[in-house]
């Protein structure tokens, strides 16, 4: 693939300079931000903030009208919210992962493998609103709101995203979309 210096990002992140590349979809596919290398320590600026915590909000909801209990539906024998759980954990940079959600059910089974669960209200409209209610009174530099029906999450997908997010100073939450 020919990739032109428009597609390619310098960025860093974990104190390391990294080079990340939009790779175009194939015929229906999605494209993907792909890390190519990390190769030298960034210096440190003395006037820099000692950083706060980089976290990672899976919201999930059990009443979704077109397929209701969604997070907890098992895939290969484990629910599908544990999978997004167990990819968001190899993320590297990633201080903190939980998942936001307004129901005991969805909680206590994420409680259950290990993973952190924070109770929202039920009147959150989207996604982004339990996020938000979710991270709103917690001290962090980075939020990644990551889809709760997505199992097959690619580390490498955030981690370039968590890059892009460190080097935009106003850009504090952000979400991968294909």
């Amino acid at each position: 693939k020919c990739v032109t210096s428009s597609t390619r990002w310098t960025f860093y992140s974990a104190g390391r300079e990294c080079q990340a590349v939009w790779e175009p979809a194939g015929e229906g596919g999605r494209g993907a931000l792909r890390v190519l290398h990390s190769p030298l320590p960034r210096q440190a600026d003395a006037r820099e903030e000692p950083p706060l915590a980089t976290i990672a909000v899976i919201p999930a909801r059990y009443a979704s009208t077109r397929f209701p209990g969604k997070p907890l539906h098992p895939i290969l024998g484990k629910p599908m919210i544990r999978w997004v759980c167990e990819r968001a954990s190899k993320v590297r940079g990633l201080d903190r992962v939980l998942v936001a959600t307004d129901d005991v059910r969805i909680r206590d089974a994420v409680l259950d493998f290990g993973v952190e669960a924070v109770m929202t209200p039920s009147t959150c409209a989207s996604g982004s609103d339990r996020v938000w209610c979710a991270v709103r009174d917690l001290e962090c530099d980075l939020v990644v709101n990551l889809q709760g029906d997505e199992p097959a999450l690619e580390p490498r997908s955030v981690e370039a995203l968590l890059g892009l997010m460190a080097e935009e100073a106003g850009l504090q939450m952000g979400t991968l979309a294909s």
